[in-house]
C-alpha cells in the first residue's frame, strides 16, 4: 500500500515555539530550541513548527500540498515579519509496502508553489519486492 504525507515544516534558531504559536497558530507537532530530547542526551539546536494533515485522510500528495499553500497563502502577511528569522520547506514523504507507489506533482502545482519561494523536499521509503524461490 502507498501512503502519503506532506508537511509544511518551519523551523528557526532565533525564534521558541511559542513566539512561532504566536505568528502561526498552533502546530500538529513542534518542540522548542533548548529542549532536550534522547532520554535528556540532547538538546534542541533549533525551533521547529510543523503543520500537516490528519493522516488517516487518504487524498494524494497534490491535495495534500494544496492545503499546505492554501495554509501559507493565509499567513504570507504573519510569514513576512519573521521571514528572515525562519526556514520553510514543505517535506513530502512516500512509503510503500511492495516496492511500487508514485505521486503527481503537476506542473499547475509549481507554480502554486513558486511564489512562496520554498523548496520541496521527498524522502522515499520502498520495501523492496520479495523475489519468488
Amino acid at each position: 500500500m502507498l501512503e502519503l504525507k506532506a508537511t509544511l515544516r518551519i523551523s528557526s534558531k532565533e525564534l521558541t515555539l511559542g513566539e512561532l504559536k504566536k505568528v502561526l497558530g498552533d502546530p500538529t507537532s513542534g518542540f522548542s530550541m533548548g529542549e532536550t530530547f534522547s532520554r535528556g542526551a540532547k538538546k534542541r539546536e533549533f525551533s521547529y513548527w510543523a503543520w500537516e494533515l490528519d493522516p488517516e485522510i487518504k487524498v494524494s500528495l497534490e491535495s495534500h500540498i494544496r492545503k499546505i499553500l492554501k495554509i501559507l497563502d493565509a499567513k504570507q502577511e504573519q510569514l513576512s515579519t519573521i521571514k528572515n528569522k525562519v526556514d520553510v520547506d514543505i517535506f513530502c514523504r512516500l512509503s510503500s509496502d511492495n516496492g511500487q507507489g508514485g505521486a503527481v506533482f503537476s506542473s499547475n502545482l509549481v507554480k502554486l508553489i513558486e511564489p512562496h519561494g520554498i523548496d520541496v523536499i521527498f524522502d522515499l521509503y520502498m520495501d523492496p519486492e520479495e523475489e519468488d524461490t
